[in-house]
């Protein structure tokens, strides 16, 4: 890399953090000059907002870190970031807590707006909801919910959920039942076209519609229906950012009834999204961007709970789904995602290939991809469940290591 894109690409860092750390000052500052009482309702909002601006500013003291090229440089501006944070709060502390649910409200309103803008016109929806936004069009006609909850080793348990309570309208789908073919590489493997339409409209879902997807939290298995739909052209699809533990929590409405579904026809288009499968992904290793979903400790083939073999595929970098959220289980702001991937060293003008245990939560690393505005993603379906069950090349340890010399079966 030229020594003028490695500046450009810091100028960029600085300018991210920089601006969203201004955002979040100016709404800090308007909070605190509303004056009213918050009481000690406003206690866990606190907590909420002091959290999110702890974190502000620890992603621009990453981002002015990244601007330096002495490691020791980079340490000290770190470490001055977190004195400044550590300072600062001790002063907010004091007047924060009549300002607390002013905060909370003015973002969530400025959020909901901003979903009003996009959700509600012709074309492509924003990728994210909020519970706000979903609230105010539990009614429109041309809103359709879909529940996807599901827990790791307990089949069967999202739907049991579900019929407990779930948000009004919404139809259940369950993620190994309903969101995977039975046939096909890896654990989950993706339905075909015609079946997903066929799947939707037994649902009451057209391809006119707009389909918001929610899960429990933190939008894992939601981001998957997001992704499948995208990928038959529907763009008109939204994620619940929080889920139904955001929604349920700030006491919106629960019901037990299920809704009224008329069936309809899908008709699906050619999307924007793409896949690879694992000869098409080894063919690309060294050229390709790949990133791993899964948790750190399996990356580096420490544990494998699953799967029969432990690691990671070469070349990719580690970039575990929970980076991908905040404390409340929200997505991250747009340019904090850009600056998170950017230090992982993601070129932002290339597409990323994303892979998983079995091709589900890597959709919610493309769905962050998405939201930070890089190009559309690729899906490796099959993911580690297919790669690793393959005798494919395996790294192990905590960097991605280098592409294979040799594709399994040729003769050096």
């Amino acid at each position: 890399m030229s020594k003028e894109r490695e500046h450009a690409k810091r100028d960029g860092s600085w300018e991210e953090g920089s601006t969203g750390f201004a955002e979040l000052g100016d709404l800090l500052r308007s909070g605190f000059s509303d004056g009213r009482d918050g009481g000690s309702a406003a206690g866990a909002e606190l907590r909420s907002a002091w959290s999110g601006f702890v974190d502000a500013a620890r992603d621009l003291g990453q981002a002015l870190a990244a601007t330096a090229n002495d490691p020791e440089v980079r340490a000290a501006m770190k470490s001055a970031m977190q004195t400044v944070v550590e300072t600062v709060g001790t002063a907010a502390r004091d007047v924060a807590d009549t300002a607390a649910e002013r905060v909370r409200q003015t973002a969530e309103r400025r959020k909901g707006e901003a979903g009003d803008a996009e959700g509600d016109t012709e074309g492509p929806a924003r990728p994210l909801v909020t519970c706000s936004w979903l609230a105010d069009h539990l009614d429109d006609p041309g809103v359709r919910i879909v529940d996807t909850r599901w827990f790791l080793g307990q089949p069967g348990a999202g739907k049991l959920r579900y019929e407990e309570d779930h948000v009004p309208g919404a139809v259940f789908l369950d993620l190994d039942d309903d969101l995977a073919a039975s046939e096909g590489p890896g654990r989950h493997p993706l339905l075909s076209p015609a079946d997903l339409a066929d799947l939707l409209g037994r649902h009451g879902i057209s391809s006119d519609h707009h389909v918001v997807v929610y899960d429990q939290g933190p939008g894992a298995i939601a981001a998957r229906l997001w992704w499948m739909l995208r990928s038959v052209g529907h763009e008109r699809v939204s994620v619940l950012d929080g889920g139904y533990g955001r929604w349920s929590s700030q006491d919106h409405p629960l019901t037990t009834d299920p809704p009224d579904v008329v069936p309809t026809t899908y008709e699906t288009e050619e999307g924007s999204a793409l896949t690879v499968d694992r000869d098409q992904l080894l063919d690309r290793l060294g050229s390709a961007q790949v990133i791993d979903a899964r948790e750190p400790e399996r990356y580096r083939g420490e544990t494998e709970p699953i799967d029969s073999v432990a690691g990671h595929i070469p070349t990719a970098l580690s970039a575990p789904t929970a980076g991908n959220v905040g404390p409340d289980g929200t997505f991250k702001p747009a340019h904090v995602l850009a600056a998170r991937f950017f230090e992982m060293g993601l070129e932002k003008d290339e597409p990323v290939i994303s892979y998983c245990g079995s091709g589900v939560t890597a959709c919610h690393n493309l769905l962050a991809l998405h939201i930070a505005g890089y190009p559309e993603g690729i899906l490796y379906p099959g993911s580690w469940s297919d790669w690793s069950a393959s005798g494919m090349p395996v790294a192990v340890g905590p960097d991605p290591g280098p592409p294979p010399e040799h594709h399994p079966g040729d003769v050096a």
